[in-house]
């Protein structure tokens, strides 16, 4: 599974076609939310665990709706799509800049890099802490993008 984080080398036919990706945070069992500067690491990655099956919901709903799904990794797992089905199956609409910054706008609101959560399958909503699109990174300094394959 290729996931992208901003256009591929190859041209699309519109960005419609374009691949992006983005993280589904999935919901601590112990109902502590994510805060801001708040470091997640080795000694507090456990209070941010998912209630069994949470994972495994998401990722299957998701995959049910289209999207390509990833490994659980730490607190989320990546969804990769074509740009037309994230706005379709979240009634969103997006634009990615030259830099592959991805925008989630509804209804004539900016909501940044981050989709709201009345946006989200209803069915996932309380499983799901934030889905977010990553800005792009750069490597070695670099004003230009990476893009993984």
């Amino acid at each position: 599974m290729m996931i992208t984080a901003r256009r591929s080398g190859a041209h699309a036919r519109s960005p419609a076609d374009d691949i992006l990706s983005a993280l589904v945070i999935v919901r601590a069992a112990s109902g502590r939310r994510l805060a801001g500067s708040a470091a997640i690491d080795s000694s507090t990655i456990a209070a941010h665990a998912p209630a069994p099956g949470d994972v495994e919901l998401a990722q299957q709903a998701y995959g049910d709706h289209g999207f390509a799904v990833g490994p659980y990794i730490g607190i989320s797992f990546a969804i990769s799509a074509p740009c037309s089905v994230f706005e379709r199956q979240l009634g969103v609409k997006l634009a990615v800049d030259a830099q592959g910054t991805v925008s989630v706008s509804a209804n004539g609101t900016d909501f940044g890099q981050e989709v709201p959560l009345d946006r989200v399958p209803p069915a996932l909503r309380r499983h799901v802490e934030a889905l977010t699109f990553m800005p792009p990174t750069s490597l070695h300094g670099s004003d230009e993008p990476a893009t993984m394959i």
